[in-house]
């Protein structure tokens, strides 16, 4: 079995469909429309870059929260760049194009799975054309439970999984490419990226410029803790905003998300989507119904650290 993505660390099933898939297009030149699902920061965006490149087809990345209509998107976007070209449209968090004025509607039309593998829609004085051998559709979104059926019926769906602790190690060194690190450094590094490759690259070009202004090769247990310290870097990699959540619970007890979201100021969405999310992931809180409480786990976390 032929591995196509050599660059991408982890991921050895998706790969490994994927390589099915591509396979298939060897032959047939159409390959089908592929939904990439995880969390921020897993690498969707990477592989569908990897992939093009198999595909030997440019990649015109689309930000789908920022097309406003299905108009906009036909007179900016596929009449200029997708007509007539061989590409691979990455749409990045597709689920956003539910809010496009009929967007989604297009979306379907275009890449409704048709036994000749092409699809026209009409717009205005255009028959736009879309023949899967030229173009091919890729999405990705971290909410894909927004995603109506009628969507994800018309993608083969790749969800990623947990990255393992030596993977993400594995990716540190690749973007560190000269710097030599003292055994069990690698783990300390992974344990601030929060399971993210995403976070593994940023620290690893951090570590790099830390190298260069130290005039070093050599990365030790030393360094990290001098790292860390200079760059405010957390357990587990918290944020400032859910380490203050945490203090917060430690100082107050119990409180509720409105009274949190008040001295945190942030929304009670934003609270509940952008900071508690990570912590509950981690058990270092508890939702209950009248409130929340940190955990043993928040406790000792916050207590690992001189204040």
């Amino acid at each position: 079995m032929k591995n196509y993505f050599p660059s991408v660390i982890g991921q050895d099933d998706l790969k490994s469909r994927l390589g099915f898939y591509i396979d298939s297009y060897k032959q047939t030149g159409v390959l089908p429309n592929c939904l990439f699902v995880s969390a921020k920061g897993m690498g969707k965006s990477f592989i569908s870059t990897e992939l093009s490149k198999v595909l030997d087809k440019p990649m015109l990345l689309i930000n789908s929260a920022s097309i406003k209509s299905a108009t906009a998107f036909i007179e900016q976007i596929v009449i200029p760049h997708v007509q007539d070209n061989k590409i691979s449209l990455f749409l990045d968090e597709v689920h956003e194009c539910a809010n496009s004025k009929g967007l989604m509607t297009f979306l379907l039309s275009a890449m409704n799975i048709t036994k000749e593998g092409v699809n026209r829609v009409n717009y205005q004085d255009y028959v736009l054309e879309f023949d899967s051998r030229k173009v091919t559709f890729l999405a990705a979104t971290t909410e894909f439970h927004k995603l109506g059926y009628a969507f994800r019926d018309r993608c083969i769906e790749f969800h990623f999984k947990p990255y393992k602790v030596d993977e993400l190690g594995k990716i540190i060194q690749k973007n560190c490419p000269t710097v030599k690190f003292d055994n069990r450094v690698l783990n300390e590094i992974v344990s601030v990226c929060r399971g993210a490759p995403r976070q593994c690259v940023r620290f690893a070009s951090d570590i790099l410029r830390y190298c260069t202004i130290n005039k070093t090769e050599n990365f030790t247990m030393d360094d990290w803790h001098n790292f860390i310290t200079r760059m405010g870097v957390k357990p587990m990699g918290l944020q400032d905003t859910e380490w203050t959540y945490l203090k917060l619970l430690r100082e107050r007890g119990k409180m509720t998300l409105t009274a949190l979201a008040a001295s945190l100021e942030l929304s009670p969405t934003t609270t509940r989507t952008g900071v508690e999310n990570f912590l509950l992931k981690q058990h270092l809180i508890k939702i209950e119904q009248s409130g929340r409480i940190i955990t043993k786990n928040g406790m000792d976390v916050l207590n690992s650290v001189k204040n």
